[in-house]
């Protein structure tokens, strides 16, 4: 049975809650952190505040970057790593950079998973409430879980 750690930040802890709601899931979920800040994301996950800086709090590469860092941090078979906004608004103290203007929009949401199998990172834009949001990101980040 492969194990998983879960570093979450927009969806709040719902993927982890998720996850414990099933019968025998401390069999294989050693790990479950949200860092929803980015200075969690930085003094938690040790995430080059270069990488934040560079590509933003809500990108791909802070996502794969989340889920690498949680996987080596549990020492699990697999990670994962989500980071988004689920509104209303930008991600606090943090304005996009000109040249990421468009990326910041509520629902934009990045789940990456990390593996031995490689590594599978997606954009999702989902509309809907904060709270609808958080949910279609936890959905869809279970539905990646189930392909690894």
């Amino acid at each position: 049975m492969k194990t998983i750690a879960i570093a979450e930040s927009c969806t709040g802890g719902l993927i982890s809650h998720l996850i414990t709601n099933r019968p025998g899931s401390s069999q294989y979920f050693k790990l479950g952190v949200v860092v929803y800040s980015v200075q969690a994301k930085i003094s938690l996950l040790k995430i080059p505040p270069q990488t934040i800086e560079q590509f933003g709090s809500v990108s791909p590469e802070v996502a794969l970057s989340m889920a690498h860092k949680v996987r080596e941090l549990a020492g699990t078979d697999i990670g994962l790593g989500v980071t988004g906004i689920a509104g209303p608004s930008y991600p606090k103290g943090e304005d996009p950079l000109p040249h990421q203007v468009w990326k910041w929009k509520i629902g934009l949401v990045y789940i990456a998973v990390c593996s031995a199998q490689g590594d599978i990172s997606k954009e999702f834009n989902f509309e809907g409430s904060r709270e609808e949001i958080k949910k279609k990101a936890a959905e869809e980040a279970l539905k990646l879980l189930e392909v690894v």
